[in-house]
């Protein structure tokens, strides 16, 4: 999938991100890994290292892009278990990650999905799963240098159907 620009003054831009570490950890939610992760439910946080970390579900958190490999974050994710039972899967190349960037890409975004993309309910640093088009979503509301950005993360089956989707989304 190529970056596409609409061309506008509002600058629309869709960047894909795919390739960038993704790693999956679940773990008990109270535990060890999630206080090291430190990261609540609907928020997202970024490391030392670049990585977006997110909470979609009770025990269960996406680590995502970072200046570190999957692999590395792997092992940190060990050793921040210190024994402690929790899984960390590298899965980098099981999901798509498209960022749509730009002034109206709330409204672009809200053409394909049933939330409430306003300043108060979905401030910069949100996340949340929701459909986009029909896909099962991670949504990251993850602002650049001021402007409105999300990096939508999902199953990489529905890369070209979510890339396309969203192409006509920002054409009309």
């Amino acid at each position: 999938m190529a970056d596409i620009s609409d061309g506008s003054p509002s600058r629309l831009r869709l960047t894909d991100c795919t390739g960038r570490p993704v790693v999956l950890v679940r773990a008990a939610p109270d535990g060890r890994v999630a206080a090291g992760l430190g990261v609540v439910s609907g928020r997202l946080s970024r490391d030392r290292y670049g990585r977006l970390a997110t909470r979609p579900g009770p025990g269960e958190w996406l680590l995502i892009g970072g200046d570190r490999e999957a692999s590395a974050t792997v092992s940190d994710v060990e050793a921040l278990a210190d024994g402690e039972f929790a899984t960390a899967v590298d899965l980098t190349h099981a999901f798509t990650l498209v960022r749509l960037t730009g002034r109206s890409a709330a409204a672009v975004l809200s053409t394909l999905c049933a939330l409430d993309l306003g300043e108060r309910a979905a401030p910069d640093g949100s996340a949340f799963r929701t459909l986009v088009a029909g896909v099962t979503t991670t949504v990251l509301r993850d602002d650049v240098d001021g402007v409105r950005s999300y990096l939508l993360v999902c199953d990489r089956s529905y890369a070209r159907y979510i890339a396309d989707t969203l192409h006509d989304a920002i054409r009309t």
